[in-house]
């Protein structure tokens, strides 16, 4: 089963709000957009997430059950990716320099040891 965290995020949100526009509006879509991807991760899962009137979004058993696994997991991509980034601003990367042999014989040495 192929799902996005496109679409995950597009369910929290329609979750979180109860409503296609204020979701949709979050996400810097249109609400026919946001129905797309509701109705693509609908047919990839296999069940209905919401239950829908014009006015109305309320949230399937099924959709709350799945709801809570995507909180969490959700969270934990956010939180390792964030760490991920943290640590990779900490590891030293080396640096690559193109110059032609007068400036690295001459000029770069006293410089690099801050002369």
């Amino acid at each position: 089963m192929e799902v996005t965290t496109r679409q995950l995020r597009a369910f929290r949100l329609v979750a979180q709000h109860r409503n296609f526009t204020r979701a949709a509006e979050a996400l810097f879509i249109t609400p026919s957009g946001l129905s797309v991807l509701i109705r693509e991760l609908e047919s990839r899962v296999g069940f209905r997430l919401f239950d829908r009137t014009t006015r109305h979004v309320e949230l399937t058993s099924q959709g709350r059950e799945l709801l809570a696994v995507i909180q969490r997991s959700l969270e934990e991509l956010d939180a390792g990716i964030a760490r991920i980034a943290r640590n990779a601003k900490h590891t030293r990367q080396p640096i690559l320099l193109g110059t032609t042999p007068l400036v690295a014989a001459n000029i770069l040495p006293p410089a690099m040891r801050g002369e």
